[in-house]
């Protein structure tokens, strides 16, 4: 059986607090669950009513489709308890709270947002050509963008630390929910597929 330590034994951070962001490669069984998430997304974005669960965001109308993942499919997945010990190590690496030098689990929780459907602050962008994501921030404490799939690489865009990460995929980020970053608009018809969550830190 792995370490909590093991599986979290290549992490970078890019930055520095307050504008911090953590990167890491996911384990491929962690990867696999986000992959299996984009055929129940895609039907949904296929449907004649997908319309009535379309994740509504600051990307509206830069985004094709922006999907809520299914709530049953995050709820028994290794991948939940795979956020909530990154936000730990997060925590801990910032040194911005009061109990970081103490073992205290689970102080970071999957956002919970009604509006969103499903009930998690969790969602899937498929993006096309012309398509972009706008300077933005995200709710919450903490946010994350998890590279599925983008055959040209293209980079987001931190404005804070005036830095382009090239996306890599099954790659995740995690950083201050405050800090804005965007993606340019789309050039080519290949599919863009990225994930996102956001946490609050109580």
């Amino acid at each position: 059986m792995k370490t909590i330590d093991e599986i979290f034994s290549d992490v970078t951070l890019i930055g520095e607090t307050p504008n911090l962001i953590m990167a890491t490669q996911m384990p491929d069984k962690i990867f696999d669950e986000v992959k299996g998430w984009i055929e129940p997304c895609r039907a949904i974005k296929d449907d004649e009513y997908g319309q009535l669960l379309f994740h509504h965001n600051v990307g509206t109308g830069h985004n094709s489709f922006q999907t809520p993942v299914p709530r049953q499919l995050v709820d028994t997945s290794y991948f939940l308890g795979y956020i909530l010990h990154f936000a730990e190590l997060y925590l801990r690496s910032t040194q911005t709270h009061e109990l970081n030098n103490m073992i205290m689990p689970r102080r970071a929780h999957l956002r919970n947002f009604p509006g969103h459907y499903y009930g998690y602050d969790l969602w899937v962008n498929f993006a096309y050509q012309g398509d972009d994501n706008p300077e933005h921030n995200h709710g919450g404490s903490l946010s994350s963008i998890i590279y599925i799939q983008d055959e040209d690489k293209q980079p987001t865009y931190f404005p804070a630390l005036d830095y382009y990460h090239e996306p890599v995929p099954g790659q995740i980020l995690l950083f201050p929910a405050f800090l804005r970053h965007s993606v340019s608009e789309k050039e080519t018809e290949s599919e863009r597929l990225t994930a996102s969550f956001n946490l609050d830190v109580y």
